[in-house]
């Protein structure tokens, strides 16, 4: 929703912010604690997450960034806000309100004030903290069953440069496993594809997962999964990358990396519908034509000058890299860690 959209546009920036303030420190400590973590559990219940959602937050989490990124530490879950209050006023310590945690209009201040109503009935802060911390063992034998149904299902894309950016999935073998596993993968390969550092509302990839069984295709989280054959297509949404430009040399829609001396002062750009290619040419990659479109290429102005998994213009050197590093490289990592 646009609250939603609205709350993570400012942890985005809230991160970029200390990401730049850090400086050369690899750790910053947060004043997360034991309510945050209620807050955050009720929050989550409320858009029906699963397990993954309901686990407490994590002590330690890497942000990616610049020089290898840095770790956000919080290291006070396991007190509450009142106490750590106390030790700041005893110890003398200055401390600022953010004027949003008084604010009705945000969906946390709501939830502290709904864990006030809900105390005299037993659910309470330490409560609600506790069981998403046991939740959190539950999500590890998750993760290790998702990663290990990974490992069979994906399919290499060898030594195709077409296939890069794009994860196919074998389709029966993924149509074969429990649906809470494939729910954890396909939100899992929409967050790698997305480059995001979130994953799509619970119900929307089950909408989703439910138009795939159905034969059929859909869009989410900036991303296109489509059946073709035997094969599952999940990637890059051509409106999404519509209009990213950038120079060769330049990062491009934050994973892609065109260089070379041949390509130096030319456009990156998404290859789009037409892209100047001959119809034959366009059937043999093997693609879906969503795939192909969303694909970086070069171009002079209007005019298409390289594209290189089909052999147009100058070669350059290609590298599709992982925004989420040092966290996760490969869907399969980030099914075990993120």
């Amino acid at each position: 929703d646009g609250q939603g959209n609205l709350m993570d546009a400012a942890r985005r920036a809230r991160l970029d912010l200390i990401g730049r303030w850090r400086g050369d420190l690899s750790h910053v400590l947060f004043a997360h604690t034991q309510d945050d973590v209620a807050e955050t559990f009720l929050m989550r219940l409320a858009r029906g997450s699963g397990v993954e959602g309901l686990s407490a937050l994590s002590e330690a989490r890497p942000v990616p960034g610049p020089n290898g990124g840095w770790t956000l530490l919080r290291p006070l879950l396991g007190i509450s806000r009142a106490e750590l209050r106390h030790h700041l006023r005893v110890l003398r310590i200055p401390y600022a309100e953010d004027p949003t945690n008084t604010d009705a209009a945000y969906l946390r201040t709501r939830a502290r004030a709904a864990l006030a109503a809900l105390e005299p009935l037993g659910l309470t802060a330490a409560g609600l903290a506790a069981t998403a911390t046991r939740l959190r063992s539950d999500r590890e034998v998750v993760r290790t069953r998702a990663a290990e149904v990974c490992d069979r299902i994906v399919l290499s894309p060898g030594d195709d440069p077409l296939h890069l950016g794009t994860l196919r999935l074998d389709r029966d073998a993924f149509a074969r496993v429990e649906r809470s596993t494939r729910l954890r993968l396909l939100s899992a390969a929409l967050q790698l594809t997305a480059s995001s550092d979130y994953r799509p509302r619970s119900d929307a990839v089950a909408g989703l997962l439910d138009r795939l069984d159905g034969g059929g295709a859909g869009t989410l989280h900036g991303c296109r999964a489509v059946p073709r054959g035997p094969v599952l297509h999940i990637f890059r949404e051509f409106a999404a990358v519509q209009g990213h430009e950038t120079r060769a040399g330049e990062l491009w829609d934050t994973r892609w990396h065109l260089s070379g001396p041949e390509i130096e002062g030319l456009e990156v750009r998404a290859l789009g519908w037409q892209g100047g290619l001959p119809p034959e040419a366009q059937g043999r990659t093997g693609l879906p034509a969503g795939a192909l479109a969303a694909l970086p290429a070069l171009w002079d102005g209007e005019t298409l000058a390289a594209f290189q998994p089909l052999g147009i213009g100058p070669g350059y050197g290609t590298q599709l890299l992982s925004p989420l590093a040092p966290r996760t490289g490969t869907l399969q990592e980030m099914l075990r860690t993120a």
